[in-house]
């Protein structure tokens, strides 16, 4: 009976607990702060809005929590399989935004399947990760010379301005940057020596700035970011509130539901300014346990990739985790008015929708790459994680 009962729940063998815990609390977290900050939208549209915006969160939580399962179950190894297929499904997502994608707030960013708007730029992350993972996970080392680096760089280099001309025109350049500072991480951890890093900044670093700055909004957000007073009631506004509502809870906050800055003041509370109604409800010590817990988090994810057994999983957890926490650090710290404003959500935290599904994704394929070495997890076309260790250690993956 003992036997029996160990192999029925061997397929949990092996996870990385503490990760799904944290997720799980930030995500119970999220869950009781769309609920408080559906307040403002339920004044406005009828006192059942708030609970038709909290079950619709439900429902993306549970698709997430669906797809968590489904990447901590599905072989990581196959991803490597089948990375130049994930790349080209994720720019064809892009381009389909461009055929028949949906504007909102000025951007043209979203698809509408089945009368369900996704967000394919959110996609396209994994597909990165999963490419450029693959990509440095079968480089050559060491680099002789940098006309041996550029033969080496030129095929990543050149797709990526693929992906570089996408988020431009929809556009998402918030996310195209984080997308370029993770894939610098994984080079880090992928030793490539510091002088062809630098020349690596200035080639595609330098040219993204100056694109950035070809966008009047761009330019004024970081004018407003510089002198937020003189623009209080223009582009600065949004900012000036959230740090208002951080301001307002003290050092124990208002307590949940008891906010006050979010009844229209702060725009987007349930998602780009949902630290600021943190502050104001949980205050300075529940805004630090939060930081706290992101910070397990990004540790625990750290320890996956130092432990993992082969380069392709170690790079995969390294843009997983560095994207997790560029995410969680410009979502704050625009919150605090130390960086100009831009649209990222808290992750785990903010309103369900293509973010929430796609981090909780991740963090199911961190799940895989953390009990490698125990046991199996279904896998495709016969490749399991004991293989891979196998394949890895002879061919370098």
């Amino acid at each position: 009976m003992e036997s029996k009962a160990k192999s029925k729940f061997a397929f949990m063998k092996g996870f990385d607990y503490p990760l799904l815990l944290v997720v799980l609390g930030l995500c119970a977290l999220g869950f009781a702060i769309v609920y408080s900050g559906s307040v403002n939208v339920a004044m406005a549209k009828g006192s059942s809005a708030a609970g038709e915006y909290l079950f619709r969160h439900l429902i993306y939580l549970l698709a997430g929590f669906g797809l968590l399962f489904f990447g901590s179950m599905f072989d990581h190894s196959v991803w490597k399989k089948f990375s130049h297929l994930c790349f080209g499904g994720g720019v064809l997502l892009l381009f389909l935004v461009f055929l028949m994608g949906k504007e909102v707030n000025g951007a043209q960013r979203w698809l509408e399947i089945g009368g369900v708007q996704i967000q394919p730029s959110e996609m396209v992350k994994f597909s990165v990760a999963v490419w450029i993972s693959a990509k440095f996970s079968i480089l050559k080392m060491p680099i002789a010379d940098w006309k041996d680096y550029g033969i080496k760089m030129a095929q990543c280099f050149g797709v990526m301005l693929i992906i570089v001309f996408f988020l431009i025109k929809h556009p998402n350049y918030s996310m195209l940057l984080m997308i370029c500072i993770v894939c610098f991480a994984v080079m880090v951890v992928a030793e490539i020596p510091w002088k062809y890093l630098m020349g690596s900044v200035g080639i595609v670093g330098v040219p993204l700035l100056i694109v950035g700055l070809f966008q009047r909004y761009r330019v004024e957000r970081i004018v407003s970011f510089l002198n937020p007073e003189e623009n209080a009631q223009g582009s600065a506004y949004q900012v000036i509130n959230m740090m208002t509502a951080i301001g307002n809870g003290g050092i124990f906050g208002k307590g949940i539901g008891k906010g006050t800055q979010k009844l229209g003041f702060v725009p987007e509370v349930n998602t780009d300014g949902v630290f600021a109604l943190i502050g104001e409800e949980l205050g300075y010590l529940g805004s630090a346990g939060i930081l706290l817990a992101f910070a397990f988090l990004f540790y625990r994810g750290a320890l996956i990739a130092e432990r993992a057994r082969s380069n392709f999983a170690r790079y995969l957890s390294v843009f997983i985790i560095g994207y997790l926490a560029m995410n969680t650090l410009i979502h704050i710290a625009v919150c605090l008015g130390c960086a100009p404003p831009t649209g990222q959500p808290l992750p785990f935290i903010s309103v369900g929708g293509s973010n929430l599904c796609m981090n909780l994704f991740m963090i199911g394929v961190l799940l895989n790459i953390s009990r490698e070495n125990t046991g199996k997890s279904i896998a495709f076309d016969g490749v399991n994680s004991r293989y891979s260790i196998q394949k890895a250690r002879y061919q370098g993956g």
